[in-house]
């Protein structure tokens, strides 16, 4: 009798084991490099989150790895790729298949009443939200924003091109300012001049 629970608890224990090895196996088991885990509660993002950049840790795998490779956001399997014709495979020529995408944890929370107009996650609800936007970025309409943004972006290689040779600087950040200032621009007619003081 005191056999019997402790024979089943070994056996819960092996397959909770099985499972998340089964699991961390996921890019093994479809010949897919993938660096070492360090932590099988966290995956690789102990690694991000340690890493000083983001950006450059995936850079790094990518020289290391080749331009497609996994890595695990805790238990979940994630493709890293920096291939153009693969990305142009998904994003463009396949992009029906590919509709879905990641429900974040807010969503999972909240519940799908409660999707957002950018986070489709259901067949039905990105083919509704592609009838409704699909007129508002039309070429004709896109061309006519083209000016707006070359402006925003003369002034943006103009601010840069005066940053002293050799010095260091977050693209990243710049971006993230040059952005700003296309959207002000286009939804409140207003030149926020965000990407004046980048140092």
């Amino acid at each position: 009798m005191v056999i019997l629970p402790f024979v089943l608890i070994c056996i819960i224990l092996c397959l909770v084991i099985y499972l998340i090895y089964d699991r961390f196996c996921y890019f093994s088991n479809r010949s897919i490099p993938c660096p070492p885990i360090s932590s099988i509660i966290y995956g690789h993002l102990s690694v991000l989150w340690s890493a000083k950049s983001y950006s450059k840790q995936l850079h790094k795998w990518t020289q290391q790895y080749g331009s497609v490779y996994g890595l695990f956001e805790g238990t979940r399997p994630v493709y890293v790729t920096s291939d153009i014709k693969f990305i142009q495979e998904i994003f463009i020529t396949q992009f029906t298949r590919f509709h879905a995408r990641r429900m974040s944890l807010a969503n999972r929370i909240l519940g799908k009443e409660h999707f957002n107009v950018l986070s489709a996650n259901t067949a039905q609800l990105w083919k509704k939200q592609r009838k409704i936007l699909n007129p508002t970025f039309s070429g004709a309409k896109m061309k006519r924003l083209l000016p707006t943004i070359e402006t925003c972006i003369n002034i943006f290689i103009e601010r840069l091109s005066l940053t002293m040779n050799g010095t260091i600087i977050n693209i990243y950040e710049i971006y993230k300012r040059l952005t700003m200032d296309v959207i002000c621009k286009f939804l409140f007619v207003y030149f926020s001049r965000f990407n004046y003081d980048f140092y």
